[in-house]
């Protein structure tokens, strides 16, 4: 690879050891991909503290934290961390960690924090203000992140993982895959035949053009989406997509940046794969998506990506002056941000009085050992219903819960009457 000065002292040791070894790792990633130079790293999203806090023990999350203060390890690009914690703020008898388990969260929070790392701990940063512009370099590790930068922003970015935070610390990423214009033209196109009409229906159709984007370098294409999509229809996509499939980035024609026609994203890339989805693919999609063996439900998990203050006020008028039903467990997964906001405009006080629970940086689908192992859920809750694919897609694998997949109203009534109902 061509290094410029700067990377080359970098990778000679001279800004210290902890940027040597990042270069070295980004050098190598770099040429297994036949990358020919670095590129300036305009933003990283790094892997959740929650993974450190599972991955090492408490002696090295120690001493990781008394290094990066005493080496004054910094960030030199703009970087956001992945979801999630559990809810510091939260009952033992709605998220069930003990107080050990959080305080080496909390250490691992603190490892972020001392590097300058902004504290998102979210899958959707872009409510939180993180909005990289089109054109800009970026190492994500959130998959629906990654996805929602280069299809939503027109940013670039490759599925990272903890190239990431070697990216965060050396400002270098290394061009490959859709850093680059020919990698980012589509090699397959999606007919959507089908009426698109609700946030579910998108989230459908993006889990079935995830399924048809299987390898790594596949970037679809979808024609004949009749409406504009929302924030919160791109939130779904984004993980829906990223759920199903093995691709970085879609295209949308007409909506997305970098496709306003067909023949813009076709360009000379060999089409490998054309696909029609009509109304009865798309009603199969939610079949497949649903693998509860009966409508009695336990819980009900909302924000996978975490919610936006439009959905939660959505939830808030669909449980105004209602109750839950006894033993229910109603989940929002937000961000500390949206949930001030909530609170402001009174949505927040509705949700709880109702007997739900508004939790911060939480998800249900994440932490999976630590519940197993810390909380009365997996045990207790044997049905949950959600309106997010992602949810769908990864919940039932780890707990072996049955799961109804539905809009935010199916959802909200089930949690009411016990039952979810098609």
């Amino acid at each position: 690879m061509e290094l410029t000065e700067e990377e080359k002292k970098m990778l000679d040791g001279v800004h210290g050891q902890d940027i040597q070894y990042a270069m070295d790792i980004l050098v190598k990633l770099g040429e297994a991909f036949d990358a020919k130079r670095m590129l300036r790293c305009d933003g990283a999203h790094l892997y959740s503290p929650a993974l450190y806090a599972f991955a090492f023990s408490d002696e090295e999350v120690e001493n990781t934290l008394e290094h990066v203060r005493k080496e004054k390890l910094k960030v030199r690009t703009q970087s956001s961390c992945c979801a999630c914690v559990p809810d510091m703020d939260a009952p033992p008898e709605v998220e069930g960690f003990d107080q050990v388990y959080k305080d080496k969260i909390l250490k691992c929070i603190e490892i972020y924090r001392e590097m300058g790392v902004t504290l998102t701990i979210s899958c959707a940063p872009y409510l939180q203000g993180v909005l990289p512009m089109r054109g800009e370099h970026l190492e994500y590790t959130e998959s629906s992140d990654w996805i929602f930068a280069n299809s939503v922003f027109g940013a670039r970015s490759n599925r990272g993982g903890f190239s990431a935070q070697y990216a965060a610390i050396t400002g270098r990423v290394p061009e490959y895959g859709m850093h680059l214009d020919e990698w980012r033209q589509a090699n397959k196109i999606i007919h959507v035949e089908a009426d698109i009409r609700t946030n579910t229906d998108v989230g459908a159709l993006f889990f079935l053009a995830g399924k048809y984007s299987d390898q790594t370098w596949d970037v679809p294409v979808l024609t004949g989406i009749k409406r504009p999509l929302t924030l919160e229809d791109y939130k779904q996509a984004s993980g829906a997509f990223s759920a199903s499939g093995a691709a970085a980035m879609f295209h949308v024609v007409g909506l997305t940046p970098e496709a306003p026609t067909l023949e813009a994203v076709t360009g000379e890339r060999k089409i490998e794969g054309e696909f029609t989805i009509t109304q009865e693919i798309l009603e199969a999609a939610y079949e497949d998506l649903s693998c509860a063996k009966t409508d009695e439900i336990e819980m009900v998990v909302l924000g996978c990506p975490h919610v936006s203050l439009h959905e939660l006020k959505k939830i808030s008028e669909l449980l105004d002056g209602k109750k839950l039903k006894k033993g229910m467990r109603l989940w929002v997964q937000t961000i500390p941000e949206v949930k001030a906001m909530a609170q402001k405009m009174g949505y927040l006080d509705i949700i709880e009085k109702s007997g739900g629970n508004v939790l911060n940086n939480a998800c249900a689908v994440m932490l999976v050992h630590e519940r197993k192992t810390q909380s009365s859920m997996p045990s207790e809750v044997k049905t949950i219903a959600t309106d997010q694919v992602k949810a769908a897609y990864f919940a039932p694998a780890q707990y072996d819960w049955g799961l109804w997949y539905g809009s935010i109203e199916q959802c909200i009534n089930a949690a009411i009457e016990g039952r979810f109902v098609k």
